[in-house]
């Protein structure tokens, strides 16, 4: 193969990467779209189903949990307490969820902690009676929605991005007694997606491996249709010009005995 047909070939594959790689970046971008949103929506409704399997859980002992509630001192060392903490820990691991808690409605219209499941006396552990802050889920809990969940949203530099779910805590009347929250991390939302990522990439690598191995084989038949002819297997003058220019350089610079050679049909 001549240096002038090896230039042709080398250039078929160059584009033909450049257009996949082109490809790939826009269905990458549209495949990163879809993935976040369709990961974030499943998250959704894991948290919501969590959070409406609790309360219906604390329903069916709704007295003793209303007792503690309403208990002067909401003891943490309380048969109770301990067994809901335990409980509410097991979802945790079992799930990969961030927090498990109950909320209930104070009488000035903000909302305290009732039960928590992370380990008592630890950082993230917010003891019955601490103040939680209003949100849109609480909001649309108390406007008579079922179970609410919304999507990654910045809580609080203290909480961070959270994916969060609350299921209201009713009685036998239908009265709105408390609430479960649920929340999965940003942390985790990130690192899933990450996993999802580097499996794309892989893929790519290897869709890009695959095309390079096609385009190598196939430009050189290419570009043999290029220099022969397909009738009669005669080289065209396509090649004979790739044989001349290495010896006597490009057409501007080889003067008559260019002009002759193509005059006679070289």
């Amino acid at each position: 193969m001549t240096t002038y047909s090896l230039k042709a070939k080398n250039r078929i594959v160059i584009a033909v990467m450049l257009v996949t790689v082109l490809i790939l970046a826009i269905l990458h971008l549209t495949l990163n779209y879809l993935t976040r949103n369709v990961v974030e929506r499943h998250m959704v409704h894991t948290v919501q189903g969590v959070a409406t399997a609790v309360a219906r859980a604390i329903e069916l002992d709704l007295e003793r949990y209303m007792a503690f509630v309403h208990s002067e001192d909401r003891d943490i060392d309380s048969a109770y307490y301990l067994e809901m903490n335990a409980f509410f820990a097991e979802i945790k691991r079992a799930g990969a969820l961030a927090y498990v808690y109950t909320v209930s409605p104070k009488e000035d219209g903000e909302f305290e902690y009732i039960l928590d499941g992370e380990p008592i006396g630890s950082a993230n552990w917010s003891a019955p009676g601490d103040y939680n802050a209003w949100d849109i889920g609480k909001e649309n809990v108390l406007a008579g929605n079922a179970t609410f969940g919304h999507g990654l949203m910045e809580q609080s530099e203290e909480w961070g991005a959270l994916i969060v779910a609350y299921a209201p805590i009713r009685n036998s009347n239908g009265d709105l007694m408390g609430m479960v929250g649920v929340d999965i991390s940003g942390e985790y939302f990130y690192s899933y997606i990450n996993r999802i990522q580097i499996i794309l990439f892989i893929l790519y690598a290897i869709i890009v491996l695959i095309v390079w191995l096609l385009a190598k084989y196939f430009s050189s038949a290419i570009v043999e249709v290029m220099f022969k002819d397909k009738l009669t297997n005669a080289y065209t003058k396509r090649h004979y010009e790739s044989l001349i220019h290495p010896v006597y350089g490009k057409p501007s610079r080889m003067g008559r005995t260019y002009t002759k050679l193509r005059s006679i049909g070289i």
